[in-house]
């Protein structure tokens, strides 16, 4: 059986060794999204590591999440963070598939967000004006995963991005 200490290490080693899989696939490999490669060069991202996009279990956790990353963000600088989550354990064989995962989750996040959407954005998707808002604020969400067409939606894990729309 696992004590507390031996569970604390084995999920800070399995953090850094995402982190670093991040880290190796956007810098080292050379991800030819601009934005990623600053962030990870400047270290101006939250990563999150969840189990599974397709639970409900993780809804909470990343509404806490957002929010805290939302209180802790500084308005005033000009410094850009990023926050990113991982689904360590999906494996998703097409772009469909991804997308429509993407999709059930970014809804099970709307339904249990308690915060109205930003003023800023439209909420609706037809609008030249819309943006995704969760805790009043208005993101723009990017998805990747290992088998994207494209390069630049290309993680080395299922990943949800949320960029800051301000």
């Amino acid at each position: 059986m696992m004590n507390t200490l031996d569970l604390e290490k084995q999920n800070t080693e399995e953090q850094n060794a995402i982190e670093q899989a991040y880290k190796k696939f956007v810098i080292t490999d050379k991800h030819p999204c601009i934005m990623a490669n600053a962030v990870f060069k400047l270290d101006n991202y939250k990563l999150n590591i969840l189990d599974d996009m397709t639970s409900d279990a993780v809804v909470m956790p990343m509404l806490n999440a957002i929010e805290n990353y939302l209180s802790n963000y500084d308005f005033e600088s000009n410094d850009f963070e990023t926050l990113f989550f991982c689904f360590k354990n999906n494996q998703f064989d097409t772009e469909l598939e991804f997308e429509e995962a993407l999709w059930d989750l970014l809804q099970k996040l709307h339904d249990q967000d308690d915060h109205d959407w930003d003023p800023e954005v439209s909420d609706d998707v037809e609008s030249s004006k819309f943006s995704f808002s969760l805790k009043g604020k208005a993101f723009y969400i990017v998805g990747m995963h290992p088998k994207s067409s494209r390069l630049a939606r290309r993680a080395p894990y299922c990943t949800v991005v949320f960029n800051l729309h301000w």
